[in-house]
């Protein structure tokens, strides 16, 4: 029977031996085994911390890579000093994403409604518009969007057909990005092409024969009607 045993031979432990090789109870056991010592590895304020209502946030960009300053990522309470208290339902964010949160580095977000998830989704691509489109490209082409700039910059920026630049514009009256053309059969990725290019192979339906035709249909009118 375990009240039988003997006392832990840690000093001041009081609690019975689970382990007569070692002489450790059930916690000196524990903590030898999995820390190498028997003594506390918590630091004094672990019960603290994991009450705070900050603590899950600190916790969740301190398990991100490049995610917390080392001054915020060594210290809890340096970290709430910083950023006091959490307003309402607000988040912390990063001024500049690419940057660990840190001093100089975050800022607190206000809550979005999403209980319009259409409106939620809207304002979520207006405020991630490169992760929007890089999710859009990988859904439908199953490329991401540094496969589509590389791209881009291998056509220079012009269409593989025409080698004209994107001129329709958005509603913002900002250039479109120009579309990705794929086969409808395979699903591959083709290459870059203006809207005008695009549409028109879809007119076409990706038919050479018939924009071959096409192609001897206005050279024989050209010939026959130059004026035409």
């Amino acid at each position: 029977m375990l009240e039988k045993r003997p006392i832990c031979i840690v000093p001041g432990c009081g609690d019975h031996q689970k382990n007569l090789t070692s002489g450790f109870c059930a916690k000196h056991e524990f903590r030898s085994k999995r820390h190498g010592s028997i003594e506390q590895t918590r630091p004094d304020d672990w019960g603290s911390r994991d009450n705070h209502p900050l603590y899950a946030s600190w916790n969740y960009h301190k398990r991100l890579k490049n995610g917390l300053d080392p001054e915020w990522f060594n210290d809890f309470w340096v970290f709430v000093s910083a950023v006091g208290e959490r307003p309402g339902n607000y988040t912390l964010r990063k001024l500049d994403p690419k940057k660990p949160l840190g001093p100089n580095n975050w800022f607190w977000k206000d809550p979005i409604d999403n209980s319009d998830t259409k409106k939620y989704q809207q304002q979520w691509r207006k405020r991630n518009p490169e992760k929007s489109k890089h999710h859009n490209l990988k859904k439908q082409y199953g490329i991401g969007l540094e496969d589509y700039e590389k791209m881009a910059a291998d056509q220079g920026g012009l269409c593989a057909i025409c080698k004209q630049p994107e001129m329709t514009i958005d509603k913002d009256g900002a250039p479109r990005s120009m579309p990705v053309d794929h086969s409808h059969v395979t699903g591959k990725v083709r290459a870059l092409l203006c809207t005008s290019c695009n549409r028109g192979l879809g007119f076409f339906k990706d038919s050479p024969e018939l924009l071959i035709e096409a192609a001897k249909y206005l050279e024989l009118h050209l010939k026959n009607n130059p004026c035409s």
